[in-house]
């Protein structure tokens, strides 16, 4: 797991250092920064993937995980001629830092120092990893395939966009994660999952959000797509198989996840971007149960987000004891009003889901509104 990153001249940041737990959330006003510290851990694995660290060449900065432009786009503004510097500290107590020297045309960012030969065999940069960013790919008629992407790299594409594939390919596994195992009982008696298979447990928590929801994924021989439909409780059975763009929004932006997070195991990072896009309060709340649960039990969930819904489902999580306070890890990313940097607010969840502080403008909309309303 991986327990702080520190980032100097990396976009807004003169410098940064972010402690990070087995569940995080990036929360804060616009432009403030909270984006790019994802960006920095997806440079990190889009270059390694590349086999560009090792190599000490230049770092990928426009890939399948992010595109971030040219190099005097990535360096802070005014940092003049100093490097990028990004360090990385796991729970076991390793270290490791990437400097990276913008060249004389700012196109590219040259690789300067890497660890040594016998660190970096032992440990790849975000490793294990998968991201599913905000713009995910909506409800389609039929979604397209990647043997690159979802047999070689066991994984959904950023914009979940290989989703449907990989449900086709890997839905009948077994989840790696037994205890995220959707039993039913904590939810009022919800229908339970009908076996630990990848599909089943999927079906079982978009039940949280309409149940009896069932998934069917077909990849026709003849074409290199895969067909993907919901059905749902009927009078007599279930519904008539209903392609995703008669559903809506919700469930196909939610897919992926709760495949990302579903099919991860323990010891690897999952980084969400807004998984509260096009669900109702109590849907992102709910969904934060399964993120929770997720992190104790082994996979290191990173979320960006704008969502009140969230953080309360993290703070009910304490609450519950599913976590413990110091497994949560908060970050609000605002502007200092002198002189317009951004800056990092860090409340604590205590035992009660209580916060040690509430930093102006952080998720405090709401009583605005209601300060407003009665005076």
């Amino acid at each position: 797991m991986i327990t702080e990153i520190k980032l100097r001249n990396f976009k807004c940041f003169e410098f940064l250092e972010l402690p990070l737990g087995p569940l995080t959330i990036l929360s804060g006003t616009n432009s403030a920064g909270k984006s790019s510290v994802l960006q920095a851990l997806l440079l990190l694995r889009q270059t390694a993937l590349h086999q560009q660290l090792r190599q000490q060449q230049t770092a990928v900065l426009n890939g399948e995980l992010v595109q971030l432009g040219r190099a005097d786009a990535v360096v802070r503004e005014d940092a003049e001629d100093s490097p990028i510097d990004i360090a990385v500290s796991w729970k076991d107590g390793a270290d490791a830092g990437w400097r990276l020297l913008s060249d004389t045309n700012g196109t590219d960012l040259r690789i300067v120092v890497v660890p040594d030969d016998e660190i970096w065999m032992q440990r790849t940069p975000i490793e294990h990893c998968r991201y599913v960013s905000a713009d995910r790919i909506g409800p389609k008629v039929a979604y397209p395939i990647s043997d690159i992407i979802v047999r070689t790299g066991r994984d959904l594409g950023a914009r979940g966009e290989f989703v449907a594939h990989y449900l086709a390919l890997y839905g009948d596994e077994r989840i790696p994660n037994d205890s995220l195992h959707f039993d039913g009982l904590s939810f009022g008696n919800a229908e339970p999952a009908s076996s630990f298979k990848l599909r089943h447990e999927v079906e079982a928590w978009l039940g949280l959000l309409v149940p009896g929801v069932r998934l069917a994924v077909e990849q026709p021989k003849e074409l290199d797509v895969v067909r993907m439909a919901f059905q749902f409780p009927g009078q007599v059975g279930l519904t008539e198989p209903r392609r995703p763009t008669h559903v809506g929004f919700g469930l196909s932006y939610v897919l992926p996840i709760f495949v990302a997070v579903l099919a991860a195991p323990p010891g690897s990072l999952v980084m969400l971007e807004n998984p509260e896009a096009h669900l109702h309060p109590r849907a992102q709340r709910l969904l934060v149960e399964l993120l929770a649960r997720a992190a104790a039990a082994g996979v290191q969930i990173i979320v960006e987000t704008h969502s009140d819904h969230v953080l309360n489902g993290a703070r009910l999580a304490v609450r519950r004891k599913t976590l413990q306070p110091e497994d949560v890890r908060v970050h609000f990313f605002t502007h200092d009003p002198q002189t317009g940097r951004p800056e990092k607010l860090s409340p604590q969840i205590q035992k009660s889901g209580a916060l040690t502080d509430w930093p102006p403008g952080f998720f405090d909309e709401w009583d605005r509104a209601l300060d407003e309303l009665f005076n």
